[in-house]
């Protein structure tokens, strides 16, 4: 989608899926339902209960399968404050025989109620894992490779939870800021790196939750300001422990660093885990 194109889809229960290779949205779409960008060669998509089900077949052979640098958006899940008008943007990649890096920048996100509640909307944003039900599910087997998260100047208005099998970064543009308007969370199998130069701003107004870990290790979370990385008075929580859920064999826990390196980094807490659990044979 060309910057200054258009797609409109605004009756009541709508919605937008565009299934290609690379997908790149650079324009501006609007739909009062759930919009889906995929980046694969085929994949299954079904629409459940105004969700999307989306089963990833082939991967792609792009190095992104996903670009947006545009504007995705509609009207906001109504009544205010209820679930019962479900709607999600998502935006998803599998890789076929190489790694690949999704691409995120723009503004994401339906129009935001006059205040914070909960309600239907929110942004998906996944690497590798298919989609059931609107939500994130385990990763897909069919793909080889890892897959990345790089999230640039973004406007995320709506809730955002991200996942990749390979690594997250999060990291404006040169003098840009990236705004999580509601509560974001980013789960990786990879490192992720919250890193912000003279100038850039990562704001998130509702707490930043970021998971590193693998089964048998924990991950590693960079944060490093050079410029504001700010929640206000919400939780900075960062989790690098193992997800040894069955608490078998050897396993080590991970790394953390907060680095405030000529910047700032403001948080009404910071909650760490470096954890490691396993078991005797």
């Amino acid at each position: 989608i060309a910057a200054g194109a258009q797609i409109n889809a605004l009756a009541t229960g709508s919605y937008v899926a565009m299934v290609a290779p690379r997908v790149t949205m650079s324009g501006t779409v609007q739909a009062n339902g759930s919009t889906a960008y995929v980046g694969a060669e085929q994949a299954d998509l079904r629409i459940n209960g105004g969700l999307f089900d989306i089963a990833m077949t082939v991967g792609t052979t792009d190095a992104h399968g996903v670009v947006h640098d545009g504007t995705t958006t509609g009207p906001a899940s109504t009544p205010v404050g209820s679930l019962a008008d479900p709607q999600r943007i998502f935006m998803v990649a599998m890789p076929k025989n190489q790694a690949i890096t999704m691409l995120l920048s723009g503004a994401v996100g339906y129009t935001p109620a006059a205040s914070a509640v909960l309600d239907g909307s929110a942004i998906i944003l996944s690497a590798a894992h298919d989609i059931a039900g609107g939500d994130i599910v385990a990763t897909n087997n069919s793909a080889p490779e890892p897959s990345a998260l790089v999230i640039g100047t973004t406007h995320f208005s709506s809730a955002v939870t991200g996942q990749a099998s390979g690594a997250i970064t999060i990291d404006p543009d040169a003098g840009g800021t990236t705004l999580f308007q509601s509560t974001a969370s980013f789960t990786a199998q990879g490192p992720i790196t919250l890193t912000t130069a003279s100038g850039e701003t990562v704001r998130a107004q509702e707490g930043l939750a970021l998971t590193s870990a693998t089964p048998a290790a924990g991950g590693t979370i960079a944060v490093t300001s050079a410029g504001t990385a700010d929640l206000g008075a919400t939780i900075l929580t960062l989790n690098a422990r193992d997800d040894n859920a069955d608490f078998s064999g050897d396993s080590t826990g991970g790394d953390i660093t907060a680095t405030a390196a000529g910047g700032t980094i403001v948080a009404g807490g910071i909650d760490a885990d470096v954890t490691a659990s396993g078991g005797g044979g």
